[in-house]
This record gives structure tokens, C-alpha cells and sequence, in this order.
């Protein structure tokens, strides 16, 4: 009778104990509050990827694992939200300076799976080798490349200043192959890829992405169209294929052509409202 008295006793002790941690837990984060949802949460994501990382019966790698979980969570917002890994910061520096390690041409899919060189940027490494465009990509660093993505081809061809590349390609014509040695250098893809005149009175400019001091692009671009053509009366912005950039630097491109005192783009956040209104 003794042994059992002093195990209740112990057992009350080890029940008041646990009630006590659980109290001050549930003072901290109580049921229907965020932070509590929050970090309840938090902890069935770390117990599922734990129990997957020990348990699964394929090798898994955790970073690529925590990555699809990120990726899925910012698809699962609006298209606008987007998660850089480490791997993609050049990726982010292009979007939003233009420059990137490479060799300086656009890609696109052909027929029969195969990818083919549908633009060559002027002074390019690609086109000091003699690479140009319409040229079918064959293999990249002895890799075939056929039936391989835009994107794969795209993360082969960038790469650090200085690195080179093995590519053949093959003429669209005579179907002669050719292997070129490629040094890739820093690229600077312009904002304002053209301009001129698309009719008489009709001015034309390409703006191929919002990169820092893209306005300034496009405002010179259009100065000169005004001195050059000063019959000029309606002019072409041309946005396809523009995957956007800075918004700072889409506003002050539309202050060139609209009247100041319209709002023309406002953004919400969770602290506040903002807007951006033309000067």
C-alpha cells in the first residue's frame, strides 16, 4: 500500500508538472490566436520534414526538399510572389539590372525538339564566335542538346565572366554542324532594344524589360525621335515579352507620356496603403 501511495504521489507531481508547461504555453499563443496557428504550424511542417528525412525510403535531400516546400507555398499566393533560392540570385540580378554571366543570346524551341539561337545581342561572345541567329543548338559541353528545356539550356549557357563553353550547332540551311569555343563574359542587355519610326507620323520604341534606369532609356530614345522627326504625332511602346522589373522605374517611364496628377499603379501592404501617382 505504501509502494502505491508514493507512485500517486509522483504521478500527481509528474500531471501537475505537465499541466503547468501546457498553462504557460496556452498563455503565451491561445487557441484562435495567429501566432498560435502560427507556430502549431510551424511545428507539423518541422515534424513532417523531419519524419520525411529519416523515415522515407529514398535518399532525400533536405535543401531541395525545404525548397519545393517554400515554392509551393509562395505559388499558392498570386504569380507576383516568387522565391529566390541562392542558386537563382543571378537570375534576379538580370531582372532587375539587365546584366547577367553569359554569352549574349536569346533561345527559343524549333521542331523536333531541338533549340535553336533566336537572337544574338551585338558584341556578344556568341557573336564573336560566329554563332547567329536561326542556328540549331546540337550539344552543350558534349551534352545533347535535344529534347532538353529552354530553361536547362539557358542555366548551361550563363555562367561566370571568364568560363568557357563547348557548343555545336548546326546551320539551318546546309545542315553543316560547327564546334565553337565560347568565353563568356558580363552581358548588359539594353532596356530599349530599338527605336525609330514604325509609319510617317508614327514613332516606335521596344522596351524589353523595367531594369534600373530604364526610364532614362526610354526618354532619350524619345527625345531623339522628336528632334529626328518633328512631324512625329503617336508613338509605339512596345511591351511583348516584357517580364516587368522595377516598379519605381515603370512609373517614371509612364511620367514621360502621361499627365501629372493621375494615379496610375498603388500597392497594399500589411502596414499601410501606398500609391504611386504620375509628377
Amino acid at each position: 500500500m505504501k509502494l502505491k501511495t508514493f507512485f500517486r504521489k509522483k504521478i500527481t507531481k509528474i500531471s501537475l508538472l505537465v499541466l503547468v508547461v501546457a498553462g504557460g504555453i496556452f498563455c503565451a499563443y491561445r487557441p484562435g490566436d495567429r501566432y498560435f496557428e502560427i507556430a502549431k504550424n510551424l511545428d507539423i511542417f518541422a515534424a513532417v520534414f523531419r519524419d520525411l528525412n529519416t523515415y522515407y525510403v529514398d535518399s532525400i535531400q533536405p535543401e531541395d526538399l525545404m525548397d519545393t516546400g517554400i515554392e509551393a507555398m509562395v505559388e499558392s499566393l498570386d504569380p507576383y510572389t516568387t522565391f529566390y533560392s541562392e542558386d537563382n540570385v543571378s537570375e534576379l540580378k538580370f531582372q532587375t539590372t539587365g546584366k547577367y554571366g553569359g554569352v549574349g543570346a536569346s533561345i527559343r524551341s524549333a521542331d523536333s525538339g531541338w533549340t535553336e539561337i533566336e537572337d544574338v545581342y551585338e558584341g556578344s561572345p556568341i557573336q564573336k564566335a560566329g554563332i547567329k541567329a536561326g542556328d540549331i543548338i546540337v550539344s552543350l559541353n558534349g551534352r545533347d542538346a535535344q529534347n532538353l528545356s529552354q530553361e536547362d539550356i539557358s542555366d548551361i549557357l550563363k555562367g561566370y565572366p571568364g568560363t568557357s563553353l563547348q557548343m555545336v550547332v548546326r546551320n539551318p540551311v546546309n545542315n553543316k554542324e560547327s564546334e565553337k569555343t565560347i568565353t563568356r563574359e558580363e552581358i548588359n542587355v539594353r532596356s530599349v532594344a530599338y527605336f525609330g519610326m514604325a509609319a510617317p507620323q508614327i514613332g516606335y520604341i521596344r522596351l524589353q524589360q523595367f531594369t534600373e534606369y530604364c526610364s532614362n532609356d526610354v526618354k532619350n530614345a524619345f527625345d531623339s525621335l522628336k528632334q529626328l522627326h518633328p512631324q512625329m504625332k503617336g508613338l509605339i511602346l512596345d511591351l511583348r515579352g516584357n517580364p516587368g522589373g522595377w516598379l519605381d522605374e515603370a512609373v517614371k517611364t509612364v511620367n514621360i507620356f502621361v499627365d501629372p496628377g493621375k494615379n496610375m499603379v498603388s500597392t497594399s501592404v500589411k502596414i499601410g496603403r501606398a500609391s504611386c501617382r504620375v509628377r
